[in-house]
């Protein structure tokens, strides 16, 4: 399963999910894709280490668990 942002123009690829398709390359020819399994989509660290990523803010603070992480992720895909 991929889930799409095309507005940022980001994909995570879920790589353990029995019923993924592959990544719509012709739809979306530059996408960044970002290979994930499951349990670092439910893990609040790996979730945290992708926003600082994607928001290039080194500095950002860690911590809070998976629902700021869930929180941070949202308002940074929402803009």
């Amino acid at each position: 399963m991929a889930l799409y942002w095309p507005k940022q123009n980001i994909a995570f690829d879920i790589v353990d999910d029995p019923y993924s398709a592959p990544i719509e390359r012709d739809a979306f020819p530059d996408i960044a894709v970002i290979p994930m399994t499951r349990a670092q989509m439910g893990d609040a660290r790996t979730m945290d280490r992708v926003i600082r990523i994607l928001d290039g803010s080194e500095a950002a603070g860690g911590g809070g668990g998976m629902r700021r992480a869930q929180r941070r992720l949202r308002r940074l895909l929402a803009r």
